[in-house]
């Protein structure tokens, strides 16, 4: 007798995290963003080949949403799924940011658009979607009680998610 999975019996996780902002800017490479972007490698390693996660779902936000992709995509083995808020997510975002953005989701196995535009709620409907398809939920994390990142933290925690938070101040994990 063989066991066969589907993409829907997989482990899943999801990612999220502060923007460039509230990290050490928009440079991957400067030392808080290239320890947050090592940590992260190791971190999803050991998900995958230790504890057999296979689904790796981002909100496509700048920062740590995309570096985690990044990360996710170089190290292989996750069917990375993007879970964009809106049409038009990235309207607002420098040149260099929309084009990376959009080389990005070419390389998703999935892309889904949950709404066809901005509204104050759709980023938390976006957090809400990814949190509801995952068991895990892999957060950059500052431990700032206010903003996204948190709201998608308390609402992981409500739906009884397993949470691994990465601190780049502090550089714990958790």
């Amino acid at each position: 007798m063989s066991l066969t999975l589907t993409l829907n019996d997989l482990l899943a996780l999801n990612v999220t995290g502060h923007r460039p902002k509230d990290l050490g800017g928009y440079d991957p490479y400067e030392a808080m963003n290239a320890w947050l972007i090592e940590t992260t490698e190791a971190v999803l390693i050991k998900l995958r080949d230790e504890m057999g996660f296979r689904k790796f779902i981002t909100g496509m936000a700048l920062g740590f949403d995309q570096w985690s992709l990044e990360v996710a995509l170089r190290i292989g083995g996750y069917q990375t799924i993007a879970a964009v808020p809106c049409a038009g997510q990235e309207k607002m975002w420098p040149d260099e940011s929309k084009k990376r953005y959009f080389e990005l989701l070419e390389m998703c196995d999935a892309v889904y658009i949950l709404a066809d535009s901005y509204s104050p709620a759709v980023m938390h409907k976006r957090n809400e979607w990814m949190v509801d398809r995952a068991s895990l939920t892999l957060a950059a994390w500052t431990g700032k009680e206010t903003g996204g990142t948190w709201n998608c933290l308390q609402y992981a925690r409500k739906q009884g998610n397993k949470i691994v938070t990465i601190n780049p101040v502090s550089r714990v994990i958790g």
